[in-house]
């Protein structure tokens, strides 16, 4: 079936309707019709999603008039219709975030303590249009958000770029940044850095190994020069983000 989303996990989503059912790796799964925001209409196998009840939690409307409360106020109603709500299991926090590219609407992400009409937000930032998002959760640490957006620059710089945010503190704590891709075009050449991000969770914390590539590229001939590339490797264990060493495996 078309539109088949994977509801990541903590994800506040609306069934619509169920849409009868098909075979999944020879089992049968019921279909359903899911709104993960205003704008979106999408289909899930029923098995993937847990029942939640309403008490506690912050509505998809109350959500969006906190989230874009600082944006243009002709643009409040629709930039709100594609708020997103994600709840991590072992908080009583919830994430708000836009799923929108929309100038006006992108980037908006606010850490708000869920209380119904008592919600009121801990935290907020606005970053470039967001990509993906993932919370990560352990045993003894804070939980950590990690954050794939658009770089904000001018015509002259675009790219991607891979944030961890530890979510504990009453603002958010930025603890890497890392460039996925940025192109910066200067008169005749471009300068780019790539990276590939490693991200290995564990009940404790997090390993993340980031392998980086520079080089600059002559706009006129093509031609690669100035190639760097290098490897750092990190650990989030009990609240804190460390550069280690590599083991001799890596």
């Amino acid at each position: 079936m078309e539109d088949m989303t994977h509801v990541a996990t903590g994800t506040l989503v609306t069934v619509l309707s169920s849409e009868g059912g098909k075979k999944w790796e020879g089992n049968p799964e019921e279909v359903v019709k899911v709104t993960l925001d205003k704008q979106s209409i999408n289909y899930a196998f029923r098995s993937r999603l847990e029942p939640l009840g309403t008490q506690a939690l912050l509505s998809d409307e109350a959500a969006g008039a906190i989230l874009f409360a600082k944006a243009p106020k002709a643009r409040r109603g629709w930039c709100a219709r594609f708020t997103r709500r994600l709840v991590p299991s072992n908080s009583s926090r919830m994430l708000v975030y836009s799923a929108s590219v929309d100038p006006d609407c992108a980037g908006y992400v606010a850490w708000v303590a869920r209380s119904g009409k008592k919600a009121r937000v801990l935290a907020a930032t606005r970053r470039g249009a967001i990509q993906t998002l993932t919370v990560h959760e352990f045993a003894s640490a804070p939980p950590v958000l990690e954050i794939t957006d658009s770089l904000q620059g001018d015509a002259r710089l675009n790219g991607v770029r891979k944030t961890f945010i530890r979510l504990d503190n009453p603002l958010f704590q930025e603890l890497l940044a890392v460039d996925i891709r940025r192109d910066e075009l200067e008169a005749t050449t471009k300068r780019s850095s790539l990276a590939e991000v490693e991200v290995t969770p564990s009940d404790q914390g997090l390993d993340i190994a980031v392998r980086r590539t520079r080089l600059q590229v002559d706009m006129n001939t093509g031609a690669e020069s100035n190639i760097e590339r290098d490897t750092q490797h990190y650990q989030y264990l009990g609240g804190k983000l460390l550069e280690r060493k590599p083991t001799r495996e890596e």
